[in-house]
């Protein structure tokens, strides 16, 4: 008898050794939403637009309008929303404002994806289709896009 309740305990013990094993490669196999963060957007990048930049197309996503600049004054504007802060994390599974297309004299040097809701609120800048930057807003880039959601709230509520 003694040797049955021995052995019942250690089958016992035994089994929550595995339950807890099996636990943590669960979480080990759980996936992940989150992408690596690229190097935030160099310095001279964005000084090389500030002065060539003369055409800057804006493509949301879901909202009913795009626009489009030609004008300097406004092309630098919108270049200054874009912060030299390094996002803490990117996540795959947020879909993205809009798109930004940077020209200079009619070709496309830069495409930006804008992500701009709540725990997704960065840039992400492609060269040739390939990932290869990334930056946060400024507090007036931040005012900008609410500025245009609430214009379109507006649009959509005159219709």
């Amino acid at each position: 008898m003694k040797y049955i309740y021995i052995l019942t305990i250690l089958f016992l013990a035994l089994s929550c050794g595995q339950k807890d094993n099996t636990s943590s490669n669960n979480e080990s196999i759980a996936v992940s939403n989150e992408i690596e963060v690229p190097p935030v957007i160099p310095k001279e990048i964005l000084i090389n637009l500030f002065e060539n930049c003369n055409y800057i197309d804006f493509i949301f996503a879901t909202l009913p309008f795009s626009i489009s600049q030609d004008q300097k004054s406004s092309i630098q504007q919108t270049i200054s929303h874009i912060d030299q802060k390094r996002p803490l994390k990117i996540d795959n599974s947020c879909p993205y404002f809009a798109q930004q297309i940077f020209q200079v004299d009619g070709k496309i040097v830069l495409d930006a994806k804008i992500f701009f809701q709540e725990n997704c609120t960065y840039y992400l800048f492609y060269e040739n289709g390939e990932l290869k930057y990334s930056a946060g807003f400024t507090q007036a880039g931040i005012t900008f896009y609410n500025n245009i959601i609430a214009q379109a709230k507006e649009v959509s509520n005159n219709e």
